[in-house]
């Protein structure tokens, strides 16, 4: 009997989600009997299941569907879990040990809401020492962060993390998602003693960038990109720092010039990123109008990638990649440029007359400019996405004179939750093609919410839409985790608007 796929909450060991009543789950493959016929499940302190602190008992009532335990739980606390099952032949079981941290939960934060003193999409970093004399060596080290309206982390250059477009896509006035990342492996990879530098790029997102359906609106929920951080730092002897966001963090211009979702992002790669040259002190600012909660969405993440696309030269002269499927995502390239000149992406969905075709996407430009400073980069925007099929490729203006299509790569971004569960197969190849359009579907428009669609100037989570589709992706898929976002939002704007359902979730000022 093998037990596995162990979640709590329908997530595999969620690191700083909100949890008040975990509830754990698992599935039994290659076991000799036909059912389960009794479960009981554990939880403890330590991985080694000696300290327990909770203990169902050997039950005939429990489900592998989900097992809910009362547990009294503790900010920033990691529990361990594990599960023994009996067959109806008798064949017993025990399962790994699984986990789930809970992120700060009610416990204040030390840390203060800050912002640059200047308009423009900035970066905010601190320098930190780890350990003193006598040096001391890191036990665990957690970062909880939330960036407005969208943040990238960095420890000393290196991205935190490998989601994007954090912390999501919230009603914000209601509730704002707080991250959770564990950084010790990173600390640890650098020495455990010495000079670090924490550093946080922020982009406008749906929080202030132009957004909305039929209309243009910015600064829907705020007009100023700020942060809040802590990273806790424990060491092995017991003792502990916090690095958090106050006055004594510095601010620099970012090389995202401009970005928002619809448009794309504008990237200047003479600005340096981490550079404190000419840094001036962040500024504290009022908290914002939703309060902190631990995140519930699940991360955004590439799921997927395109290596192999067609290159097409249209009647029209234009250098275009056919990556052959629509993806929301972007498309990362590599790029060796003289310094100043410049690389432009335009992205869409179809072709006219066989030339690139944009207009369905409305006002929405859906563009990439990169000003190279000269040396070789890996290139992806931070802070947009886009719904593309075709991407046309310009370089100071004209289509590039020679190419290496081994540069560039399409990249599906959606969702962490598992698209595959469902699969059928028939013999008829058009049919095949249908379910694999309707997949595809919802891949790209399970991107933090339910949306309609991944590329105009849209992207709303339409409540209709999502209603008729749940049945379906619910069968295709398993995004128990990912509706439970959709539906808590969902019922934040209903509270104030006594239980009516809006138009869309989050409601972007819809009725």
């Amino acid at each position: 009997m093998i037990i596995e796929s162990l979640k709590t909450n329908h997530i595999e060991t969620p690191l700083g989600y909100q949890i008040t009543r975990p509830v754990f789950s698992w599935t039994v493959s290659s076991a000799t009997g036909k059912r389960q016929a009794s479960a009981r499940v554990k939880v403890a302190a330590d991985e080694a299941m000696s300290e327990i602190l909770f203990d169902t008992g050997e039950r005939d009532d429990l489900t592998s569907l989900g097992v809910p335990v009362d547990l009294a739980l503790a900010p920033r606390t990691r529990y361990f879990w594990q599960v023994s099952v009996t067959a109806d032949d008798g064949e017993k079981g025990l399962s790994p040990v699984s986990w789930f941290e809970t992120g700060k939960m009610d416990e204040p934060f030390q840390a203060k809401w800050i912002a640059a003193p200047f308009d423009g999409h900035p970066v905010l970093s601190r320098e930190f020492v780890v350990g003193s004399a006598p040096a001391k060596t890191v036990a665990a080290a957690r970062l909880y962060i939330c960036g407005l309206g969208l943040y990238e982390a960095y420890l000393d250059g290196e991205k935190i993390g490998s989601e994007h477009l954090a912390p999501g896509y919230d009603s914000y006035q209601h509730q704002i998602q707080l991250q959770t990342y564990d950084v010790t492996g990173a600390l640890l990879a650098s020495g455990d003693a010495g000079a670090h530098t924490l550093s946080v790029m922020l982009g406008k997102g749906w929080y202030m960038g132009r957004y909305g359906f039929g209309q243009e609106i910015a600064n829907i929920y705020g007009d100023r990109m700020q942060l809040l951080a802590e990273l806790h730092i424990a060491y092995e002897d017991g003792t502990s720092d916090v690095i958090a966001s106050d006055e004594s963090w510095l601010c620099t211009p970012s090389p995202v010039v401009e970005a928002n979702l619809y448009d794309g992002e504008i990237y200047d790669a003479r600005v340096k990123a981490f550079s404190t040259e000419n840094a001036v002190p962040a500024v504290a600012v009022p908290a914002p109008q939703g309060g902190l909660i631990d995140r519930i969405g699940l991360p955004v993440e590439v799921q997927e990638s395109w290596s192999e696309y067609d290159l097409i030269k249209t009647p029209a002269g234009e250098l275009v990649l056919d990556f052959h499927q629509n993806l929301a995502g972007f498309v990362t390239f590599t790029c060796d440029l003289p310094a100043g000149e410049q690389v432009y992406l335009q992205f869409g969905e179809l072709l006219q007359d066989g030339c690139f075709y944009r207009d369905n996407l409305r006002t929405a430009l859906a563009e990439y400019w990169y000003t190279s400073d000269g040396k070789p980069h890996e290139l992806e925007p931070r802070f947009t996405f886009y719904g593309y099929r075709y991407a046309k490729i310009e370089v100071d203006g004209a289509a590039p004179a020679t190419f290496d299509p081994a540069d560039f790569t399409g990249i599906a971004l959606y969702s962490d939750f598992d698209a595959e569960r469902g699969r059928i197969v028939t013999g008829n190849a058009k049919v095949n093609q249908l379910i694999s359009n309707v997949r595809w579907g919802m891949k790209d428009n399970f991107l933090d919410t339910a949306t309609d669609c991944p590329q105009r100037d849209e992207r709303m989570g339409w409540t209709g839409d999502a209603n008729v589709f749940s049945g379906t992706a619910l069968r295709l898929a398993a995004p128990y985790a990912f509706y439970r976002k959709y539906l808590y939002d969902m019922a934040l704007e209903q509270q104030a608007r006594d239980g009516q359902v809006t138009a869309t979730v989050p409601a972007f000022g819809s009725g």
